[in-house]
């Protein structure tokens, strides 16, 4: 049995709201209405598993028609490939952290300036990526849509199990 049953069959067997999938036609439409390629991973879950439903903490998972997108910032390059937490930084590159944007879609809200967000273009196309307002990250270890989504339907919630903090080094001024 492929993955995408498996999954389909554990949402049923937990009873989670889902919508029914997306057709070929909604698909290939979002696809050309943006001038985008959705990574294979998630084209797939649309097209065999759900377009969308509720999850993490009754945050929805956004259906196609739902998603925000802005044809001119989603086509671009998403130009980011580790880590980055700006709120420590001093100077505070705020070009840079429009770049941010950049090739990505916004897939689940949970809150307090936080989203899941899945990587459309770039070194980590495929990738689910968290955004928050002082920084973003990928998942870790890293997870393209379907294995981020399984892991949460397997009732993980430790996205970050193998990540690993870049070294401080502490200065003595004194």
């Amino acid at each position: 049995m492929d993955r995408y049953k498996q999954v389909k069959l554990k949402l049923a067997d937990k009873n989670y709201a889902f919508r029914p999938p997306a057709s070929l036609k909604e698909v290939e439409g979002f696809e050309k209405k943006y001038g985008i390629e959705l990574p294979d991973e998630y084209r797939s879950f649309l097209l065999n598993v759900a377009d969308g439903g509720i999850m993490l903490d009754n945050f929805p998972l956004l259906s196609l028609r739902d998603l925000e997108v802005n044809k001119g910032i989603v086509q671009r390059e998403f130009p980011f490939s580790d880590y980055w937490i700006w709120e420590d930084e001093d100077d505070i590159d705020e070009a840079k952290i429009k770049e941010i944007e950049y090739g990505n879609l916004a897939l689940i809200d949970i809150g307090c300036a936080q989203t899941w967000n899945l990587i459309l273009h770039g070194k980590c196309a495929g990738e689910m990526w968290c955004f928050t307002d002082v920084g973003i990250q990928p998942a870790c270890p890293r997870r393209g849509f379907l294995s981020w989504f399984e892991y949460w339907l397997d009732g993980g919630d430790d996205y970050f199990s193998d990540f690993t903090y870049g070294s401080v080094l502490l200065i003595d001024s004194g």
